[in-house]
Order: structure tokens, then C-alpha cells, then sequence
């Protein structure tokens, strides 16, 4: 079998193996994709709480207070206040679920004085209900908490909760095309690792490997440089006759 040929058939066999690469990769990514759109759906409710100057700050007073309100520390300090999981215990005796099942966050809006507090749980109803059981119960202490301020209620949870499963489309797609994309690399990887450490030599164009050239005979020193003297020392044809004691030439 000519270089060629070689090349050919290895290429082939690479083809196919990032080809059978790349059909498992997006088996997996299919796979994977089913497992996690299946999983059950989480539903999440919002609230927006605002932090004012509380009803013990005088009218001359209103602007210093509104000066500490606009530095953060105060809603900050709400809304670490707000996300303490005790709250859920009574929340979760209001809507009869575990509190493991229901998942309590609130941060600060940057540069507002706005909380947003959000629950998880494991229907609509049951996420609204919940978080509102939380701000009936963490609001009054969250606000004393941050000094003389009080919290409004904003946005009430009423209405807000929404689905926290991805569309299925997409992610079956983002997950395909990876699983393709590592068995394409994987292919490529395992290619290059199998590919010669060097090249010994190239094909010649008719496919049939370059030939060799003879080395020339070394100089044994009886001949008389030529070309001729070496081949025939090669040979045994050229030989040196022996002489006798009395000086004549003996036979070979």
C-alpha cells in the first residue's frame, strides 16, 4: 500500500470518528436537555418595598434624612433584615407548606431607595401568599432596624408570580450544539494525537515511494581510486599475486 493510499485511508477513518464523536455529543446534549426541562417548575414572586423617612422626622429634618437614605445603608440593612429565613416558618404555616420547599432574597436597588424581595415556591398561589406573609411579618422590624425609617409597599406580590423554567427550545438547542461542539474536539484531539511525531519522507506524485540510492563502495585502498578497481575488489575479481622468496609470482 502506497503513502497515499495510507493518507487517504487514515483521513477517512478520522472523518468518521469526529463524525461518531459529534452524533454522541448531541445525543448527550439532547439527554441532558430532557433531564433538565423535566425537572419540577419553581415559581417566583416579587415585591418592591420602598424605604421613607419615618413619621418621627420633623418637616426640617426631611432633608438630612432623605441624605442617609440616598447613601444605601439604610435599605441595605432592610433588606438583610427581610431575607433572614425565620420568616418563612410563619409564612409556610400560612400556606401549609414546608419552609425547605419556599426560598426567601431581598437586595437593595442600586442607587434608589427601593427593597426587592423575591420567594420561590412550588406553585404560583403559594409563592404570592407566602411572600406576603413574609412583609406583613419582617416589614415593621426591617424598618426599625435601618433607624427612623418606614417601608411602603410599592409593588405587592399580587400577581407577580411567573415560571422559572427555561423555554425548552432554546435549551435544547444550547445544549446540542455544545454536546457537538466537544465531540467535534474530541475528534480533532484524538486525530492529532494519532498523527506520525515526523514525516520520514514524501510521497512521490505517482504515489509510489521515492527509491533509495546505493551508497557508494567504500576505498579499500588497493585499487586505483576508480570506479572500475572498486567494483571489482567488490567482486574478488581483482587480486594481488604473492611472490615467492626467489622473486618470481606465485599462482593464486
Amino acid at each position: 500500500m502506497t503513502n497515499r493510499e495510507k493518507t487517504i485511508m487514515s483521513s477517512t477513518h478520522h472523518g468518521r470518528l469526529i463524525a461518531l464523536l459529534v452524533v454522541a455529543g448531541l445525543a448527550l446534549g439532547a439527554l441532558g436537555a430532557l433531564i433538565y426541562t423535566s425537572r419540577p417548575d419553581r415559581y417566583r414572586a416579587h415585591a418592591v418595598l420602598a424605604m421613607l423617612p419615618g413619621p418621627s422626622i420633623g418637616p426640617a429634618d426631611q432633608t438630612n434624612a432623605w441624605l442617609v437614605l440616598t447613601r444605601g445603608q439604610a435599605t441595605r440593612t432592610g433588606a438583610i433584615v427581610l431575607s433572614q429565613r425565620h420568616w418563612l416558618d410563619a409564612a409556610a404555616r400560612d400556606v401549609r407548606a414546608a419552609p425547605d420547599d419556599l426560598t426567601l432574597a431581598a437586595g437593595a436597588v442600586p442607587e434608589t431607595t427601593l427593597i426587592d424581595v423575591t420567594l420561590d415556591a412550588g406553585s404560583a398561589a403559594t409563592a404570592e401568599t407566602a411572600l406576603s406573609a413574609v412583609l406583613d411579618k419582617a416589614s415593621p422590624e426591617a424598618a426599625g432596624a435601618s433607624g427612623p425609617f418606614t417601608l411602603g409597599v410599592v409593588e405587592p406580590p399580587a400577581g407577580t408570580a411567573t415560571s422559572q423554567r427555561p423555554p425548552p427550545l432554546p435549551t435544547y438547542l444550547a445544549l446540542m450544539v455544545a454536546g457537538a461542539a466537544a465531540g467535534a474536539g474530541a475528534g480533532l484531539l484524538i486525530g492529532r494525537r494519532r498523527q506520525p511525531a515526523m514525516v520520514t519522507r514524501a510521497a512521490r506524485p505517482d504515489g509510489a515511494d521515492a527509491p533509495v540510492a546505493d551508497a557508494p563502495a567504500p576505498d579499500d585502498g588497493r585499487g586505483d581510486g576508480t570506479a572500475a578497481d572498486a567494483a571489482l575488489a567488490r567482486n574478488g575479481a581483482h587480486t594481488v599475486p604473492s611472490r615467492r622468496p626467489d622473486g618470481r609470482e606465485g599462482g593464486g
